[in-house]
């Protein structure tokens, strides 16, 4: 609680530190499981991941009649992360991230009129305070997890 100048100020957090969670949004939307939207991602652009398909040309370079194993070398050579498209999810420690957070459930802002205004109202004292009602029900997201 803080006071001031007729000024009161109330919070009540609830929080964790250093504990860690497995995103497994992160995992669906990088693997076989979702197959419309498993491209969207800004982590599994063409820029970062596998790929069979030669940007250039549209040919698959790993199987059939154009296979190159040259060109699917130059093509992936600076890939960070699977293919998409790979048949399988993966259970893998990239998906594990920092779970940490603080919430704020309750926070009451209180003004204590001066007595100079409450003698004219016949009272010792009168305090207005503003308190928003939160109903959260369930697991607060944050941004970080979905990008």
């Amino acid at each position: 609680m803080l006071h001031g100048e007729g000024l009161t100020w109330r919070q009540c957090s609830t929080g964790h530190m250093a504990i860690k969670v497995y995103n497994a949004n992160k995992i669906m939307a990088s693997t076989h499981t979702n197959r419309k939207y498993n491209n969207i991602r800004d982590f599994m652009s063409l820029e970062n991941r596998w790929s069979i398909i030669d940007p250039e040309t549209g040919a698959n370079v790993m199987y059939g009649n154009d296979a190159n194993p040259e060109r699917f070398v130059e093509i992936n050579s600076k890939a960070s992360i699977w293919m998409p498209m790979m048949g399988r999810t993966l259970v893998t420690d990239w998906a594990i991230e920092d779970g940490s957070f603080l919430r704020c459930s309750n926070l009451t802002l209180g003004y204590t009129l001066p007595v100079t205004v409450t003698r004219k109202l016949e009272s010792r004292t009168c305090a207005c305070m503003l308190r928003p009602i939160t109903c959260f029900a369930g697991q607060l997201i944050p941004d970080r997890i979905l990008k």
